[in-house]
């Protein structure tokens, strides 16, 4: 787009300040005019290339291939007739050099080569308008993913949350009745808390005590039983 905006300021000023010193001079410019010249070469072919670039990606944009040649030949005729005119009009053919540049301004520039202009504007501006809409739509869906993702990662940590409160509060009152069972001497109390983590590994522990502790009290038993009867006995 800003291509062929600059590409239509670059020929309206040219022809014009052409037509200009052609008409009312020698037949010579009054500004440079094979730079002017080599200036609207270089970018007509950068609107080419942008074209044929864009089309390899966009099948919709292929007309712009064909439209941006077609501007090319159109604006290098152009050129070369006002060249012609130039010459005409320093060789001494005036009336026929100085016919030439309105032909070509107001024929070829202001009608042929400004619809082709336009039609391409008009068609960049449109396809600047879908990737604005594009883009204003990912925008929309991006935040909608990323409002929706935090939502959701606050609801699974409230859930984890709430899953290990529970199993905390779960570990903590078996461990709770696990002790008050010990120390009412109730040695047969398994503390049942299934699992690999630490509170499983304590109530593990206290189980295998209360264990080793029942063993041993069953041990001195038999072994006050034992000396009983050797008292008797005796």
């Amino acid at each position: 787009l800003a291509g062929y905006l600059q590409i239509q300021g670059e020929i309206f000023r040219t022809f014009k300040q052409a037509r200009r010193d052609l008409l009312s001079g020698p037949g010579t410019f009054a500004f440079d005019f094979p730079e002017a010249r080599l200036g609207m070469i270089e970018t007509l072919g950068r609107l080419e290339r942008l074209a044929v670039e864009e089309a390899s990606a966009l099948p919709d944009q292929a007309q712009s291939i064909q439209n941006a040649r077609l501007l090319k030949t159109k604006v290098m005729g152009a050129l070369d007739e006002i060249s012609a005119a130039s010459v005409l009009i320093t060789s001494g053919s005036a009336e026929i050099g100085r016919s030439k540049p309105i032909e070509v301004l107001e024929q070829t520039i202001d009608v042929e080569v400004n619809n082709l202009i336009e039609a391409e504007i008009s068609r960049e501006r449109e396809s600047l308008q879908r990737a604005e809409s594009e883009m204003q739509r990912f925008n929309e869906l991006t935040q909608t993913v990323a409002i929706a993702s935090v939502i959701l990662a606050l609801l699974i940590s409230v859930f984890i949350v709430l899953i290990l409160s529970r199993r905390l509060t779960m570990g903590l009152r078996a461990l709770e009745t696990g002790a008050r069972a010990y120390a009412a001497d109730d040695l047969d109390h398994v503390i049942d808390l299934p699992g690999e983590d630490e509170l499983s590994a304590v109530a593990g522990r206290f189980s295998a005590m209360a264990q080793q502790i029942r063993t041993e009290h069953r041990a001195l038993e038999e072994l006050g039983d034992e000396l009983e009867e050797l008292v008797a006995s005796r």
